[in-house]
């Protein structure tokens, strides 16, 4: 459970670094400021993006673990379970 909670803030992480390199691309464009606040947030999107991978590949590796731990009656229940469980909940607007 930890990895989908890592993983939806990792999620909203990258929405929020994007927005401010949005924003910080016009700034630079405008001569507001240097170049270099924008490259910050590139790095943070990056990062934040990295960070989304890897909890995407920790959810995966734990399912794939406790699908193959069930017997074949209850697999694909189990597997059902978590695919639900780890959906990225949908943001209201």
């Amino acid at each position: 459970m930890s990895s989908i909670a890592a993983r939806n803030h990792a999620v909203r992480s990258v929405a929020l670094y994007r927005s401010l390199e949005a924003r910080a691309a016009i700034r630079v464009q405008q001569g507001i400021v240097e170049v270099t606040e924008q490259v910050g947030y590139m790095e943070k999107v990056a990062n934040a993006q990295k960070e989304l991978v890897n909890q995407e590949a920790k959810i995966m590796e734990t399912r794939l673990m406790l699908a193959g731990m069930c017997d074949p009656v209850n697999a694909k229940r189990m597997g059902d379970w978590l695919k639900q469980v780890s959906v990225v909940p949908k943001h209201d607007r």
